[in-house]
C-alpha cells in the first residue's frame, strides 16, 4: 500500500538592526581633491553640526555657553583708538569685527576652531574679515602644497563641488596681497582615542571639548525620535514578525525586507527586528511579537537623567540651571547658581575669551601694528536684585541715588582735559550715531593712514632719497606693486603725484613724527546757551557742577560702561530740569550735554 507522501516544510530566518555609528574624526582621503579628509568620510563637522541641531540639551548648552562668552561684548583699551575704530568697520563689509564674535564663539563651541577669510586692499593698508563656517573647510595635503593650504566648499558632500572647492593659503603677514584663509584652534589636549584598537588617531583638525560626550548626545537624539516613533507608529522595535502563508522567491523577500528595516529600524523602532517565514496552514498570515515587553519607552526615558548628567559633564557645565536645564535633584537656588556661574566663569569662560582674544589680537596687530588690549566683558546673570548681590551692580530706586552713583562712576575714570590737545569738537545730538560720527570725524583728519608695512617702508626710503629701482632692489618687489604703492600714497597726499617727492605729511610718517589722534567726549556748557558754566547760588544742578569742575575726557567705551552698569543711559541722562515760567512747568532741559572731541593724544 502506498505511503501518501508528506511534504516536507521549508522555513526562513532573517534578522536585521542597526549599528549605532559613531561619527570619528579619523582622517581619509577625498576623491579628486589634494585636502585631508575630516573624519573617514570627509563628513565629521557635519556630524557635529547635526548633533548641536538635534540634540536640544547639547544644543541648549551651547547657545548658553555663547552667550556667556560674548554677550558682554568687546572692549578695546589702549592708544591706538583711532586704528580700532577703522579696524573694526572692517571697511566693505556688512558685519564688524565685533558683530562676528557670536558666530566664532559658536564655531569655538562646536568644533574648537574658527575661521576668517581675508582679503587684504588695494595697497596693504587693510583686510577685509569674513567669518567662514568651520565645516567648510578641509586642510590640503601637505604633500601637495609648498605653504599650507586650505580648501572652502559649501557641501563636501556634493562630489562636484567638492573637486570645485576654492583654496586659499593660510595666513601669512609677509604677504600683504590677495586673499587669505586665517583658521584659528584652541590649544587643547587631543583624546588618546584607539582606533581599532591600534592606531592613534593623528589628524590635522580640532577636537571638540565635548569629545568624551557624544554617545551621550547621540542617545538622547535618539530616545527624541523612539518617543515620536512610538507616537506615529503604534509598534515598536525588539519585534519578531512571523509570515507563515508561504516563502518569497529571494528578490521579492530581499524587497520586503528592505521595506521593512528602511521603515522602521534605528531610533524610529528603537532597536532589531526579526522576521521568518514558513509553509503553514496558519489562518492569521503574519504575527508580530513583542520581544521586549510594552515597556520601552519607560525604560528609554528613565535613561535621561543619567544621559543628561553625561553630556553635562562631557561641557565641563556646574550646573544645568546655568543654561536654562532643569536636572533632577537640583535646588535651583540663586546661590547655587551663583556658586556656579563663578567656577564656569573663572575657568572655562575665561579659557574661550581668551582663546578668541588671542586670535583678535593678533590679527589686529599683524594686519594694522595696533596695540593695547583686548576685552570680552563679563555677563551679569540677571537675577534679583536680592540674589545677584556682587554679580551685578544695585539697581537704585531714587533718582538721587542714581543720580549720585552715576556721578561717582564717571568721577573714577576719565583723564584730565590737560594731558590731550583738542583738535575739533561737536555737540553730540543722537548718541545712537557716535560711532558714524568718529568715523567722519578721523576720516577728515586722518594724519597717519594706516600704511602697510610694505607702504611705509617705501614711503621712508624714498623721503631717504632712494630712486624707485633701488628700492625695488631694496625691498625685492615687483615694478608693477612698487607703482601700486606709490599710486596709493599719492593718493594719501602723501607723495607728490608730479614730481614723486614726499610731502610735509609724508615726511612727518616716515620719520615717525605724526600725531597721533583719538576720540573722546566731555561734558560741557551747550555751545547754544549763554552764561557762565556754572551758575551762581546753586541754580545749576550738582551733577552737572561736578562734572564741569572735574573737567575730563571719556572714551565712549567707558560712557556705555557705567551705562549697563548702572542700568541707565548715560548719553540722556544728562539732561536736568528747567521750570518754565511761561507754562510753570518742570520741563526736561539741561545748559549742558555730551561734546565730542578729536584730540592728539
Amino acid at each position: 500500500m502506498n505511503q501518501p507522501k508528506i511534504e516536507k516544510k521549508r522555513f526562513a530566518y532573517q534578522q536585521f538592526g542597526m549599528a549605532a555609528k559613531v561619527p570619528s574624526p579619523q582622517p581619509g582621503r577625498v576623491s579628486g581633491v589634494n585636502v585631508i579628509g575630516w573624519g573617514k568620510d570627509n563628513l565629521y563637522p557635519n556630524q557635529l553640526i547635526n548633533l548641536y541641531e538635534e540634540s536640544p540639551l547639547h544644543g541648549g548648552l551651547i547657545n548658553g555657553k555663547v552667550h556667556y562668552t560674548v554677550a558682554g561684548g568687546l572692549n578695546y583699551s589702549g592708544s591706538d583708538q583711532a586704528k580700532w575704530i577703522l579696524a573694526n568697520k572692517n571697511w566693505e563689509s556688512d558685519y564688524t569685527i565685533e558683530e562676528s564674535m557670536d558666530e566664532i564663539s559658536r564655531d569655538l563651541e562646536i568644533f574648537n576652531a574658527f575661521a576668517y577669510k581675508g582679503k587684504w586692499r588695494i595697497g596693504g593698508n587693510g583686510v577685509i574679515l569674513e567669518h567662514v563656517n568651520m565645516d567648510e573647510l578641509r586642510k590640503g595635503d601637505p604633500k601637495e602644497h609648498e605653504v599650507t593650504t586650505w580648501y572652502r566648499c559649501s557641501d563636501w558632500s556634493d562630489n562636484k563641488k567638492a573637486k570645485n572647492a576654492k583654496a586659499y593659503p593660510e595666513f601669512d603677514p609677509a604677504v600683504r596681497d590677495g586673499e587669505f584663509m586665517f583658521v584659528y584652534m584652541a590649544k587643547s589636549k587631543r583624546p588618546k582615542e584607539k582606533m581599532n584598537g591600534r592606531k592613534l588617531i593623528d589628524t590635522p583638525y580640532p577636537f571638540p571639548t565635548y569629545s568624551s560626550g557624544i554617545r551621550a548626545i547621540m542617545t538622547d537624539i535618539e530616545i527624541a525620535k523612539f518617543d515620536l516613533s512610538e507616537v506615529q507608529n503604534g509598534w515598536t522595535s525588539g519585534t519578531h514578525m512571523h509570515f507563515s502563508d508561504g516563502i518569497p522567491d529571494d528578490e521579492d523577500r530581499a524587497l520586503l525586507e528592505r521595506e521593512i528595516r528602511d521603515g522602521q529600524t534605528g531610533a524610529e523602532a528603537a532597536g532589531n527586528i526579526s522576521i521568518t517565514w514558513s509553509d503553514g496552514d496558519s489562518k492569521k498570515p503574519v504575527t508580530i511579537t513583542s520581544l521586549m515587553g510594552n515597556n520601552q519607552p519607560e525604560r528609554y526615558n528613565k535613561k535621561i537623567e543619567v544621559i543628561a548628567d553625561r553630556i553635562l559633564q562631557s561641557h565641563s557645565a556646574t550646573s544645568g540651571l546655568l543654561f536654562g536645564i532643569k536636572v533632577p535633584g537640583q535646588i535651583g537656588g540663586s546661590e547655587e547658581l551663583e556658586v556656579s556661574y563663578d567656577i564656569m566663569k573663572a575657568n572655562y569662560f575665561a579659557k574661550r575669551k581668551a582663546t578668541i582674544i588671542e586670535a583678535i589680537e593678533y590679527l589686529m596687530k599683524s594686519i594694522y601694528g595696533l596695540t593695547g588690549t583686548f576685552q570680552l566683558a563679563d555677563v551679569p546673570l540677571g537675577l534679583s536684585k536680592a540674589a545677584e548681590k556682587e554679580t551685578e551692580p544695585a539697581r537704585f530706586n531714587s533718582e538721587d541715588s542714581l543720580e549720585k552713583n552715576i556721578l561717582s562712576s564717571l568721577l573714577k575714570c576719565g583723564t584730565h582735559r590737560k594731558e590731550f590737545e583738542v583738535v575739533q569738537s561737536q555737540m553730540v545730538q543722537d548718541h545712537t550715531q557716535l560711532e558714524a560720527m568718529e568715523s567722519e570725524l578721523l576720516k577728515a583728519h586722518q594724519f597717519a593712514p594706516n600704511l602697510s608695512q610694505q607702504a611705509a617702508s617705501v614711503l621712508t626710503l624714498i623721503n631717504n632719497g632712494d630712486s624707485f629701482d633701488s628700492i625695488r632692489k631694496a625691498l625685492d618687489i615687483q615694478s608693477s606693486i612698487l607703482a601700486g604703492i606709490y599710486n596709493d600714497l599719492a593718493a594719501e597726499g602723501l607723495i607728490d603725484s608730479d614730481s614723486g617727492e614726499v610731502t610735509p605729511e609724508g615726511k612727518q610718517i616716515a620719520e615717525d613724527d605724526a600725531p597721533q589722534i583719538g576720540v573722546r567726549y566731555s561734558y560741557e556748557k551747550r555751545p547754544d546757551v549763554s552764561g557762565p558754566d556754572i551758575l551762581p547760588n546753586g541754580r545749576t544742578r550738582e551733577f552737572c557742577a561736578t562734572l564741569i569742575r572735574a573737567d575730563r575726557f571719556y572714551t565712549r567705551e567707558e560712557i556705555d560702561r557705567i551705562s549697563m552698569q548702572t542700568d541707565r543711559n548715560v548719553w540722556l541722562f544728562k539732561g536736568g530740569w528747567y521750570h518754565n515760567p511761561e507754562t510753570d512747568r518742570n520741563e526736561p532741559y539741561c545748559r549742558h550735554t555730551w561734546v565730542q572731541n578729536l584730540v592728539s593724544l
